[in-house]
């Protein structure tokens, strides 16, 4: 197998991976809810093991890749902090919500791309107000029961989730 095809695999192989860890997130997440953990112990442990798994990972194979200049450190922290505020928005949102209904909720870019971008001062087309106009469409058909919103606190906090994870990686 030539270098750029183990490359390629390699690559594949990541983005399962982690797309099978982020689908599986809500689920462990309402099994460890019904196991007694609150959203703020699960989020401080997934944390800590991220964390450890991350810098075992980086000593024992990207070891010269430690070093790090203060401006990085900086952005590091703002990125660190806006990603924990949104994980306890998000695994808080996630005791008051259905699982999938979280996720899809986590998941609504097409909505935080067009507000951020127009914010930012980007022009906006028709086509970008037809996909805003379908997110909010989905949206409302996600959340609403009928007789009222599945819980409006719920839904808000998984997007205020999504908004601050839009932010902290873009």
């Amino acid at each position: 197998m030539s270098a750029k095809a183990n490359h390629y695999l390699r690559g594949m192989s990541a983005t399962l991976l982690s797309t099978v860890c982020a689908g599986l997130a809500p689920i462990l997440g309402k099994l460890a809810y019904q196991a007694g953990v609150n959203p703020m112990t699960l989020v401080t442990l997934r944390t800590a093991l991220a964390v450890g798994m991350l810098w075992l990972f980086y000593l024992l194979f990207w070891r010269r890749l430690v070093s790090i200049s203060g401006r990085n450190l900086l952005n590091c922290v703002g990125m660190g902090i806006a990603n924990g505020v949104g994980s306890l928005l998000h695994y808080s949102g996630l005791a008051r919500v259905d699982a999938l209904l979280a996720h899809l909720l986590y998941s609504m870019y097409p909505f935080w791309v067009f507000i951020f971008l127009s914010a930012a001062g980007h022009p906006i087309s028709r086509l970008a107000v037809l996909r805003l106009g379908m997110a909010l469409l989905s949206l409302f058909l996600l959340t609403w029961k009928g007789v009222g919103l599945t819980d409006p606190l719920g839904v808000t906090l998984m997007l205020s989730a999504g908004a601050l994870y839009y932010t902290a990686f873009t």
